[in-house]
Parts: structure tokens; C-alpha cells; sequence
């Protein structure tokens, strides 16, 4: 998809991405258990595990480049530590304040 991409599918020459994570309720199966818990609040045997996700989507082709799984528990600014990578110095970063702390600051600013 990237080579698909025209100068004018950029913002002033730089590709703009954006960063969200949200979560999903996945089956009640041992395996998910263990991976995902379900929320403390929940009654044990009550409740489904609830796996939540980051990811990058890239607006000018319009496709997501990854997406990170991580428990409930784990921030979403915790599992943006693993997503710097896709953002360099040709990059626009829109995010909410979720991922406004000055250790992502930091470290994308280190990355370019």
C-alpha cells in the first residue's frame, strides 16, 4: 500500500499516522484466560476476557500498518513504547492524551 501513495496524499510532506487503542471482549476459553484476564471487578466465573489493542493507522494510503494485543491492565501509552518505530522524522503524529507523556515525547523524539 505504501507505493501507492502520491505526493499529495501528504500533509506538507509528511505522512500523518495516527495511534488508538481500544479493547474487545474475546471468548471464554482457558487459553484467553490466561492471555487476557478478565477485568479484577469481575466475579470469577463471571464475565468474558477482555483483550485490548493499539494500533497505527496510516491516512495517506488509509490502512493500518500494525496493531500490538496487550492485557487490560497494560496502559495504552505502555504498549506505544513498542510502536516508535513506525514514526520517524517524516512523520505527523495525531494521538490523544492517553499517549501525551514525556516519556513517548521522548522517545519520538529520539527516533527523529
Amino acid at each position: 500500500m505504501q507505493r501507492s501513495v502520491a505526493p499529495e496524499d501528504l500533509y506538507r510532506g509528511l505522512t500523518v499516522k495516527s495511534v488508538d487503542g481500544s479493547s474487545v471482549q474475546l471468548m471464554d476459553t482457558e487459553c484467553n484466560q490466561e492471555s487476557y484476564p478478565q477485568p479484577s471487578v469481575q466475579k470469577e466465573g463471571c464475565g468474558f476476557p477482555v483483550m485490548k489493542f493499539v494500533g497505527v493507522l496510516n491516512h495517506a494510503h488509509g490502512g493500518w500498518e500494525t496493531c500490538l494485543t496487550s492485557p487490560l491492565s497494560e496502559k495504552d501509552f505502555i504498549t506505544m513504547r513498542r510502536l516508535i518505530s513506525h514514526f520517524g522524522p517524516e512523520t505527523l503524529l495525531l494521538a490523544d492524551r492517553g499517549f501525551c507523556s514525556f516519556e513517548i515525547i521522548s522517545r519520538l523524539l529520539a527516533n527523529g
